[in-house]
């Protein structure tokens, strides 16, 4: 829901899209400029799109929730631990929740952090995938997803408790 520059040069992933893409990301751009202006106005917006029961709205709200002047730790904590299974998971649906997740982990009372990662161990449900497809791909799958979020928390420079540490690595 915001623009992206690339690391190889090339501009915008969505470069080629019109209609809603461009005008969400627009929004974002707009609403995000609002608030070095008038934070106050910006937050107000921001704090409207959580209550909209739309996919959009719900990423432009987790897109401007990195920025702390936006949306308070309380905030972000409530809306990441209360988060259906679908929207939890489904980082290609919804890459900003997962950005969120890894960006703000550490503002989050340890027990809160604790939650987090005991759902990322418990893995993405079995009901995601198919009953025909191999069960032994979809444990790998289930596995990668839970490992691969895991690591983008310890990406954004989050240090992990030891016994989370050592399920990551036992399952790396």
């Amino acid at each position: 829901v915001y623009y992206v520059q690339e690391h190889n040069g090339n501009n915008e992933p969505d470069r080629f899209h019109d209609g809603i893409a461009p005008s969400v990301k627009l929004l974002h751009l707009v609403v995000s400029r609002l608030a070095v202006i008038d934070n106050l106005s910006a937050k107000k917006l921001v704090r409207q799109w959580i209550i909209k029961d739309t996919s959009v709205h719900l990423r432009l709200y987790a897109a401007l929730s990195k920025d702390t002047s936006l949306v308070s730790t309380d905030d972000v904590r409530t809306l990441l631990l209360t988060l259906d299974d679908s929207t939890f998971w489904e980082t290609d649906e919804y890459p900003e929740i997962a950005e969120l997740r890894a960006i703000r982990f550490k503002e989050l009372e340890k027990n809160d952090q604790d939650t987090i990662l005991t759902r990322i161990k418990k893995l993405p449900p079995r009901k995601n995938w198919p009953r025909s497809y191999n069960p032994e791909q979809v444990s790998n799958a289930r596995h990668y997803i839970a490992v691969r979020e895991m690591r983008r928390i310890e990406a954004a420079e989050n240090i992990l408790e030891e016994n989370h540490k050592e399920w990551l690595e036992k399952n790396i």
